[in-house]
């Protein structure tokens, strides 16, 4: 059979399988993203049924009504060949074809299941027949004919230089197939293809599909970015990462929409012209990235808002109009400035605002005609005004009930400042009020004042005071809620001195906070003159938990929870807040000795537990459990320490003790006949052990409470001591780059060369700089001890910012030959290379881009900056820190849009962290007591 036989029309990928000659049974399983150009990576990472036998994938297939078997029993008859009927039939079903019913215009093709398959994947130029009039729908099918119709049917690519064994005009698409893993390698091109191998390719195709993907990366805004994806993403697990050439990208603030098909990336700057990289994490196996060519914001529309010009409220000289600018996103660009002509009279643009200032008396009915420009782009946008008499507030709307937190919930407890009524006001013309210009415009009325009261409103005062609230980039008028005194319902009435105008809105304030139930759970570790937090979950009688451990505290207020304990006196117990976790976490302080506890807890609503804990005695040291960060293997004359940063020593409950408990050191001895080593020094000072002669010596660490030595504490190690002789080789490790200062005396650029030497068994030790010496073949390049230098000054770059420079390495040894070793030397100015958080300054460490700081530490704009130089480390491209005020921080994300002076404890806000060279890193501060 000629490969010509095999056309293939490329569709969007669309598979359907229906059940041969039943009833048609349609599932769509493929998606646009197999539709899309499928490179061999991506869909050979989703081929995880790799796992999974052919019949597995069969079963699975036939479970989801996808495939059926041969026969009435439903066998996948794994080991039948494949004909061009059933060939046909999947080719239907991969492009998303309905089969054809009637008959043939084969004559071998009479009747049969087939039949409408055969037409359709005739008609649709997926495959010719075998002669102007057969179609040979028995004949059977080869591998490498397969791997043709699906690489080309799923448009996967193919390789330039394919290896295989197929025929000619086959190698490439066999290749693509077995790279895909549609193919299994060892299949024999040229022999006839099973239904197996359509069964497994089929499986792959589903798997794909199974995946989500990113269908569509774009600029949705002047500093926003859409992901959108092929299925629904887990929003706990989906992270995003943003970059514009090397540079990374602030992102403030990440949406993940309700039906979780996309996200909404809000950068901390404007979009600027360039290609934007977004990699996402936690939705496949791999990440998955896609990029987006974005243009520099730029104004594309102009319109007036109406077409009166509305004399001024004071002065009949002045008349104004509103106008809106529009970037290419349909964003407001109110702020751009724009060229202002007027046909009679002068006029400024300011804002969304055009002010006509006449030289007489304006008059109703008058008729400027007014243009705005903006220059930059060309927008222009002309029209005749009319002006009308002065503004009203006509209309009134209460948007919403606002928080910055849009899960928050007003109830009883709730902060009553943090909670505001947005309004939208209009004039006559429409135009919006500004809450400046409301004046005594509005008779503002509750239904209710003993549930809340609003901010200037009372009773007797129906003028409240109204403050500008802005939202999403839109401002709006706002009244501050002042006061909540209990939970109910208070309808707000709002109505237009000028028109009559009524607005209502219905404001409920649910109850406060009250624990129902608690349940307590024994600590597995409690331990005399340590805080013990004893598990505890308070739930309200909603069935939620309580998080805020102020709320839990007022026992005696009738909502929290009354705790007591045996402890005895000097303890004490309550709930303390965990501001990173948003916990509220119970505390047990003050317990000094061993014993049973019993704690007791009733809640507001009178339900009670009580929790028995068995404290144990204080911690003491019992046993020194290892070393770290020494190296124990020597040459004669080297040494290493041995000191409380190297020393592991633990509790009787298996904790690592950091601190020094009073009375107790270690002490390190050898057996007496063990002269390999040497011991000097103690405890506080740390023990220096030194090689002597060769051979392998057992070091014994032993814990000491004063002079006496705690039983089975001790710990050993083992050091092994080289002579020169049994050294059979040395190397040089490599040098990092060399930055050649300016200012000679600068040394901290100054890069080591370090000398191993390796015995006949393997063993690798360190050779003392007195053992070696280094000397620089290369001018201006020097070497003290074992430091290479250079002079910047005096090094010959040429037109070069790198050049190499050769080092010459002698050790002192027997036959040994000098070793030439290559360093780069370089004049590039050091710069930021990375940028990261650390647990420095006060501030403990969350993660990679999340610490939590005190208060106190975070009051002004000043203590964020001088502490974010102390928990933010810049390494640059030579491994040197760049210290001391480096990098340009904005503080932004705060906790309902405070003022940094004002955060306390529980609120957060985001530190983006701009270094020279654009690298940024964004942190999350969550504030502590």
């Amino acid at each position: 059979m000629s490969n010509t036989s095999f056309q293939i029309k490329e569709s969007d990928l669309n598979l359907h399988v229906y059940r041969g000659g039943e009833k048609k049974v349609m599932k769509k399983i493929v998606s646009v993203a197999l539709s899309t150009a499928m490179a061999f990576s991506m869909f050979a990472s989703v081929v995880s049924g790799a796992e999974l036998t052919t019949t597995d994938k069969f079963n699975a297939l036939k479970e989801k009504g996808i495939l059926s078997g041969i026969d009435a029993a439903g066998n996948p008859g794994l080991n039948n060949s494949l004909t061009r009927a059933e060939l046909a039939k999947i080719l239907v079903s991969l492009t998303g074809l309905e089969p054809v019913s009637g008959a043939s215009s084969f004559k071998d093709v009479k009747s049969g299941w087939a039949v409408s398959y055969i037409n359709a994947a005739n008609k649709a130029g997926l495959m010719a027949g075998t002669s102007a009039t057969t179609f040979a729908p028995a004949g059977k099918v080869t591998v490498e004919q397969v791997a043709r119709v699906l690489v080309v049917a799923l448009k996967i690519e193919h390789p330039a230089s394919p290896d295989t064994n197929a025929s000619p005009w086959a190698k490439e698409y066999v290749a693509a197939a077995v790279k895909a893993g549609l193919i299994d390698a060892s299949a024999n091109p040229k022999g006839l293809a099973l239904r197996s191998l359509i069964i497994d390719a089929t499986y792959a195709a589903w798997n794909a599909s199974q995946v989500a993907k990113i269908s569509k990366f774009e600029a949705a805004g002047a500093k926003k970015l859409k992901v959108t994806f092929s299925k629904a993403v887990d929003p706990a697990a989906v992270k995003f990462a943003v970059k514009k050439g090397a540079n990374s990208v602030s992102v403030a603030k990440t949406t993940v929409a309700d039906d979780k098909l996309s996200a909404t990336l809000e950068l901390t700057n404007k979009l600027t012209k360039g290609d934007y990289v977004v990699t996402v994490s936690g939705v496949a196996k791999t990440d998955l990235t896609s990029t987006v060519s974005v243009e520099d914001e730029k104004v594309t529309a102009i319109a007036f808002n109406t077409t009166n010009a509305v004399l001024d409220a004071t002065d009949n000289t002045k008349a104004y109009a509103t106008y809106k600018v529009t970037n290419q996103y349909g964003e407001e660009l109110n702020s751009t400035t724009l060229t202002v002509t007027s046909s009679v009279y002068g006029a400024t643009a300011s804002n969304g605002k055009v002010t006509i200032d006449a030289t007489g008396e304006l008059k109703v009915g008058d008729k400027i005609n007014v243009s705005l420009l903006d220059a930059a782009t060309g927008a222009f946008k002309s029209e005749v005004l009319t002006v009308s008499a002065k503004a009203v507030t006509a209309d009134v709307e209460v948007k919403s009930l606002y928080n910055s937190d849009a899960a928050a919930v007003l109830s009883s407890d709730s902060t009553a400042s943090d909670f505001k009524l947005l309004l939208d006001v209009k004039d006559q013309y429409g135009n919006k009020v500004a809450a400046a210009d409301i004046k005594d415009d509005l008779i503002v009325s509750l239904s209710d004042y003993s549930v809340l009261t609003l901010a200037g409103l009372s009773a007797s005062d129906t003028t409240p005071t109204f403050t500008t609230q802005k939202v999403d980039g839109v401002e709006y008028a706002a009244i501050a809620l002042t006061g909540i005194s209990k939970g109910g319902k208070v309808t707000v009435q709002i109505i237009s001195k000028a028109t009559g105008d009524i607005a209502k809105f219905d404001v409920t304030v649910k109850e406060g906070v009250k624990a129902d139930a608690i349940t307590l759970t024994a600590p597995e570790l409690a331990v005399a003159g340590e805080d013990i937090t004893i598990p505890a979950t308070v739930l309200d009688l909603d069935g939620k938990e309580i998080t805020n451990a102020d709320k839990l505290n007022t026992g005696s207020a009738g909502k929290g929870v009354n705790l007591s304990s045996t402890a005895g006196t000097g303890s004490s117990i309550g709930f303390v807040q965990d501001y990173v976790n948003n916990k509220a976490k119970l505390v047990l302080k003050g317990v000094t000795s061993a014993g049973k506890v019993t704690v007791t807890a009733i809640t507001a609503n009178g339900k009670f537990a009580n929790v028995v804990i068995d404290v144990k005695e204080a911690k003491k040291p019992v046993v020194v459990s290892a070393t770290k960060d020494i190296v124990t293997n020597l040459l004669v004359g080297g040494s290493f320490t041995l000191n409380k940063d190297s020393i592991v020593v633990q509790d009787q409950y298996g904790r690592e003790i950091d601190e020094n408990a009073a009375g107790y050191t270690v002490k390190v001895t050898k057996a007496d006949s063990d002269d390999q080593v040497s011991i000097t020094g103690n405890y506080a000072s740390g023990y220096t052990v030194a090689g002597v002669k060769k051979g392998s010596v057992d070091l014994t660490l032993t814990l000491m409470n004063g002079a006496t030595e705690v039983k089975d504490s001790s710990f050993t190690i083992t050091s092994n001591v080289v002579e020169k002789s049994q050294i059979t080789s040395y190397e040089v490790a490599d040098v990092a780059k060399v930055y050649a200062v300016k200012d000679n005396a600068v040394t901290k650029y100054d890069k080591e060369v370090k000398v191993n030497g390796v015995t006949a068994g393997g063993v690798k030790v360190a050779v003392p700089t007195s053992e070696f010496t280094v000397t620089s073949a290369t001018y201006g390049v020097t070497v003290t001890g074992n430091k290479v230098h250079a002079d910047q000054d005096a090094v010959n770059f040429g037109s070069n910012t790198t050049v190499d420079a050769s080092l010459v390495v002698v050790v002192k040894a027997n036959n040994q030959q000098p070793v030439t070793k290559t360093v780069q030397i370089s004049k590039e100015a050091p710069t930021f290379a990375t940028i990261e958080v650390v647990e420095e300054g006060g501030v403990k460490k969350i993660d990679a881009n999340t610490i939590s700081a005190s208060k106190a530490a975070v009051n002004s704009e000043a203590e964020v900056k001088a502490l974010a130089t102390s928990f933010i480390k810049a390494v640059d491209q030579y491994g040197v820190e760049i210290t001391g005020d480096v990098y340009t921080t904005v503080i932004s994300n705060v906790t309902d849009g405070k003022d940094i002076t004002a955060v306390e404890a529980g609120n957060s806000f985001t530190v983006t962290a701009v270094t020279s060279n654009g690298k940024t890193l964004v942190i999350k501060v969550i504030v502590t007591a």
